[in-house]
């Protein structure tokens, strides 16, 4: 995984407004899955994947499709 990655989507996400929390639900060695959650303005959004950054990214398609562009933004450093 690319860290860049997973911790962009985070801070994007962040300061959109969105609070944001992960976690592994699943330790299989065979089988692994992570969960990624936003909240923001009594709203939830949560995604799942084999690893931190699909579920983020998934995450991040939700939360763009149902709020503002927030792509848009200032770029966080």
């Amino acid at each position: 995984m690319n860290t860049i990655d997973w911790t962009t989507i985070t801070a994007k996400l962040h300061e959109a407004g969105f609070k944001v929390s992960y976690s592994r639900v699943s330790y299989a060695p065979n089988n692994p899955l992570w969960r990624a959650k936003a909240q923001r303005e009594g709203k939830d959004w949560s995604a799942f994947g084999r690893d931190l950054e699909a579920a983020l990214v998934e995450l991040e398609k939700q939360t763009h499709e149902l709020t503002h562009d927030w792509r848009q933004m200032k770029k966080v450093a």
